[in-house]
Formats: structure tokens, sequence, C-alpha cells
């Protein structure tokens, strides 16, 4: 689900939710961005994000609510492609 209408598609609710102080806008852009795969995309509205909602600049990007959404769907969206999907049942029992 990468494809560039995903992601532009995604980053426009990134944006909707700035101009129109509605967080839980922005929030689901970016549950959308890394649940797609745009894992890099996701990560960077969040930092920009973080930044614009009035967070320090500081060497710890992961305790910003913005980005730490972000590494938190992308590591659950790799756990379930690694655990749970692409599994073959046995044939027998």
């Amino acid at each position: 689900m990468k494809s560039p209408v995903f992601v532009v598609a995604s980053l426009f609710f990134v944006a909707l939710g700035w101009w129109l102080p509605l967080w839980p806008l922005s929030a689901l852009g970016i549950v959308l961005l890394a649940a797609g795969g745009a894992f890099p995309a996701a990560f960077v509205a969040g930092v920009v994000l973080d930044l614009l909602w009035g967070a320090p600049p500081s060497a710890a990007w992961f305790a910003f609510p913005f980005v730490a959404l972000a590494v938190l769907v992308a590591l659950v969206r790799l756990a379930v492609q690694v655990f749970l999907l692409d599994k073959r049942l046995p044939e027998r029992v």
C-alpha cells in the first residue's frame, strides 16, 4: 500500500489535522502512513508535527507523541507481518 496516491492522501490527513487544530486527524494520517508501510514518511511527519505542536527540539525524538505513535505502529505492523501473515498451516494435525 505504498502507492504515491496513498502516501499523499495520508499526508493530507496529517496536514489537515495541523491546519484545523484537530490532532486526531494528524494521528490518523501517521497511523495510515506507518500501517501502509511508508515508515520513513511516517517518522518524518511525526517529527515535523511534534515540532509544529511545540515540542522542544532535542535528541529524545521518541519521547514525543507523534514520533512515538509512528514508531509504535511501524513496530506493530512489522510484528504482524513477521508472526501472523504468510504462515502456512500444517497439512496434518
